[in-house]
């Protein structure tokens, strides 16, 4: 019984292709279920006096409407 190259290339190439989406599925599953807990703060911008919510963890923050960057107080 003899199977031919290009037979045998697709067979491997398939089979190897599979294999590496459905280790990224299982993959994408596991960082989908791990919970983000991020919390934001209430800043006001110190030129236009408009307020937004920020991450916490930055002492800096430009402000979306005028651009401005501003310090925590």
């Amino acid at each position: 019984m003899r199977i031919g190259l290009g037979l045998f290339i697709g067979v491997v190439l398939s089979a190897w292709i599979s294999i590496a989406f459905i280790l990224e599925y299982l993959n994408s599953r596991r960082f989908a279920r791990i919970k983000k807990n991020i919390e934001l703060k209430r800043r006001q911008c110190d030129v236009c006096t408009a307020i937004y919510f920020v991450a916490v963890f930055s002492e800096f923050w430009r402000c979306p409407r005028c651009d401005s960057i501003n310090k925590e107080k």
